[in-house]
């Protein structure tokens, strides 16, 4: 114990123990975060890779269920393209077929009008 008086004397004590907390408290918190993140990954490594898989589905479901409501909501309705091996949507050649036949003679490549 008379090496704990010399390192920290009675009169500083609180005030170092103090400072030392400070000091070494991010580097606990972090020894405390990676050792349980080797905890999961050693003895239950397949519940990251289950906790990885269920985000991916529930991340697929939710983009899945966007589009579905993105596409019902804006449900056109498909013709193929004539003078070209594609489909278009039917309103946009309804609006303006002029255009539509303008631009498929100046560019007779062109799969996208």
């Amino acid at each position: 114990m008379n090496w704990f008086d010399e390192l920290f004397p009675p009169e500083t004590r609180i005030e170092k123990i103090n400072h030392w907390f400070y000091v070494a408290l991010p580097y606990v918190i972090i020894a405390v975060f990676l050792g349980i993140f080797i905890y999961c990954c050693y003895y239950h490594g397949g519940l990251l890779r289950n906790i990885m898989y269920d985000l991916k589905i529930t991340l697929v479901r939710l983009f899945n269920y966007v589009n579905n409501l993105y596409t019902s909501w804006r449900s056109s309705k498909m013709m193929k393209a004539p003078g070209r091996n594609t489909r278009i949507p039917r309103a946009s050649f309804e609006i303006d077929p002029k255009r539509y036949f303008r631009n498929l003679r100046a560019n007779p490549g062109d799969m996208l009008v």
